[in-house]
């Protein structure tokens, strides 16, 4: 079942992030672009309790290397990090910026 918000919420929300880190950095990542290809390729793999996000960095303490890892998570509420041999662990590498769409209450 899907779990929508109100935008107004969601504006809110991002509002607050954006001003929270961009206090902390002078690289902000306001959101990132997860491809759909690496969502359904997460959930192909026996992902019966959805998808799991971590946030990681490239290179220590260097935010502008942000990026998320994203994997399935079974029934029971665990990471589905292999599938046999086979890494199960997909990589998003677009933060937002600079990646962003355009402007809208989400992102400005």
């Amino acid at each position: 079942m899907a779990n929508p918000v109100p935008v107004t919420t969601a504006s809110a929300e991002t509002a607050n992030w954006r001003t929270y880190i961009d206090a902390l950095t002078t690289t902000p990542i306001h959101g990132v672009l997860i491809p759909r290809g690496d969502v359904l390729g997460a959930l192909t793999v026996a992902a019966t309790g959805g998808i799991r996000v971590y946030g990681a960095l490239k290179v220590a303490n260097d935010p502008t290397s942000f990026h998320l890892y994203v994997v399935g998570v079974d029934s029971n509420g665990n990471d589905i990090v292999t599938v046999g041999a086979n890494s199960a662990v997909y990589d998003m590498t677009q933060p937002c910026p600079p990646y962003c769409g355009n402007s809208n209450t989400l992102n400005s």
